[in-house]
């Protein structure tokens, strides 16, 4: 009654049995992805933004754990290292390569850590057992060799990308003075994506970020009082990293920086510009594209645009520069459609050189069913029209 979504039609047999495979519901996205790689070729590379499995249950349905056997680290292990398993065991492939970020649901829902000393210890636990069972999972094959860490740096072609880690190492954000001086990733991960990002800038190339939790835009609460960041999970409920970000880019003039992000069940692309007040030379074109849900059944635990704020423009402070600055940010957000699972395709257009700004990138959303394609963006315009697939 609760789950919408329709079961995929699969039009190939198994070599061996000669019968359809068992498929899922969340296949039908797999089976979009395949489509369009058929159609296009493969491409350079998948991207996965965070939560690869759902280790914990969504309002309470379906929960993966059981009181009797789900709630001690063994036993939970246990059903992360069979959750993987299962992922793997999908019946429709997509051979190429991949990239992965972590998120909260191979933890625990919305996990960050707590000033409480019971609930610390437990979080810690969680996180502790989560991070293991993915890094023995084949969701973490794809890092570089010898990487000990979530976050790692990469290059698509001559494209530096930076996967993050914006949820296991995040600070304790209680009680609600700890909010402003609260970190989303420790000080050596920030200091590789701030190496990537002055490396990008040298070089005059388009970096990528890929993390779970979205960029822009804001969440209306995060909007409406500073005090309102508490009941963000994303990068504007970490208020200090949120701005030392969007300072770093302006003070590096990075040349229009993508971020990829995926949590919030919605689709929806950003075209941002931020500069220094003083200074308006120290800027940057970016962009922060969120994809919705590859399989996301309950509609009622799905993002809306109401939820984020409907704003052209905020101003911040930092001092990542070294002396307290003021920055303004400018945007434009378009949503794709709501209640919609399915994936983006995203076409970067090389610069011709490091004086022409960098292209605005293709940024399409795929409804997996029913198959539609919705561009969000492309070198030629900034907006939403549907087509069939």
């Amino acid at each position: 009654m609760l789950d919408r979504t329709p079961v995929p039609t699969l039009r190939w047999k198994h070599p061996l049995t000669d019968r359809p495979p068992a498929a899922g519901p969340a296949d039908a996205t797999r089976e979009a992805m395949q489509r369009w790689a058929s159609m296009h070729g493969t491409p350079d590379a998948y991207l996965w933004a965070g939560d690869w499995i759902y280790i914990d249950a969504t309002a309470g349905l379906f929960d993966p754990l059981s009181h009797e056997d789900g709630r001690s680290p063994r036993s939970r292990a246990a059903i992360l290292d069979s959750a993987y398993a299962d992922a793997d065991r999908s019946p429709v492939k997509l051979p190429g390569r991949w990239l992965r970020s972590v998120d909260d649901h191979e933890i625990d829902d919305n996990w960050e850590p707590s000033a409480h000393a019971k609930r610390r210890t437990a979080l810690h636990i969680l996180r502790q057992t989560g991070r293991d069972a993915y890094l023995r999972s084949s969701a973490a094959d794809h890092r570089p060799a010898g990487t000990n860490t979530l976050w790692f740096t990469d290059r698509l072609g001559d494209v530096p990308v930076f996967v993050a880690d914006t949820r296991t190492e995040r600070e304790c954000r209680e009680p609600a003075s700890a909010l402003e001086r609260a970190r989303i990733m420790s000080d050596m991960q920030w200091q590789a994506l701030s190496n990537t990002l002055a490396e990008a800038a040298r070089s005059g190339s388009t970096p990528l970020v890929l993390c779970g939790s979205i960029l822009l835009p804001r969440r209306l609460t995060t909007a409406q009082h500073p005090r309102g960041a508490l009941r963000s999970d994303a990068w504007d409920g970490y208020p200090a990293s949120f701005h030392d970000l969007l300072a770093t880019l302006a003070e590096l003039c990075v040349p229009g920086c993508l971020f990829l992000s995926g949590d919030e069940h919605l689709a929806c692309a950003v075209e941002a510009r931020v500069e220094r007040t003083d200074d308006p030379a120290r800027s940057a074109a970016f962009w922060s594209v969120h994809a919705g849900a590859a399989y996301a059944p309950y509609p009622f635990a799905n993002g809306r645009p109401e939820h984020f704020a409907d704003e052209s423009g905020f101003e911040f402070g930092s001092a990542v520069c070294g002396l307290p600055r003021r920055y303004r940010c400018t945007l434009t957000t378009v949503f794709g459609p709501i209640d919609s699972d399915g994936f983006i395709s995203v076409e970067l257009t090389p610069r011709r050189s490091a004086a022409v700004p960098a292209p605005r990138p293709r940024v399409v959303w795929h409804a997996a069913y029913p198959p539609a394609s919705y561009p969000l963006m492309s070198p030629a315009g900034f907006g939403v029209r549907s087509s069939t697939a």
